[in-house]
């Protein structure tokens, strides 16, 4: 008899989507072209929605898991091979009011720093 696999609700923040909207306008604005942000804003979701199954196949981060007073994870999006890279950070509840979840709370382009306290503390607002 095969075992049933758990499935997490994924939930983004309204940080998270707002920095999805941000990106890919971004995106558009230095590529010319909304199609492109479109691909990379559903490329986006649908990589999120990968953590339904297997949430925690990614390390905790430790410094970020830290200004956050909870364990937080980091998943790594990129719409093509050479694009640009992304971290999205979540957390997983397996308790939450409506059952399994993960939590996206921050998306932020891979070359920039780390978050900083203050980014934190507005991350940790929203919780």
């Amino acid at each position: 008899m095969a075992e049933e696999t758990l499935s997490y609700a994924i939930r983004f923040l309204p940080r998270a989507e707002r920095d999805a909207v941000d990106a890919a306008a971004w995106i558009a604005q230095i590529t010319g072209s909304e199609e492109t942000a479109g691909q990379w804003y559903e490329g986006l979701r649908a990589a999120a929605g990968t953590l339904a199954t297997l949430p925690k196949r990614f390390a905790v981060q430790t410094r970020e898991s830290r200004l956050l007073d909870r364990p937080v994870r980091r998943l790594l999006y990129r719409r093509t091979p050479g694009s640009a890279a992304y971290h999205v950070y979540y957390t997983v509840a397996e308790d939450s009011p409506d059952g399994p979840l993960v939590a996206i709370l921050h998306i932020r382009h891979s070359a920039r720093r780390p978050p900083s306290r203050a980014e934190a503390q507005e991350i940790k607002d929203e919780l």
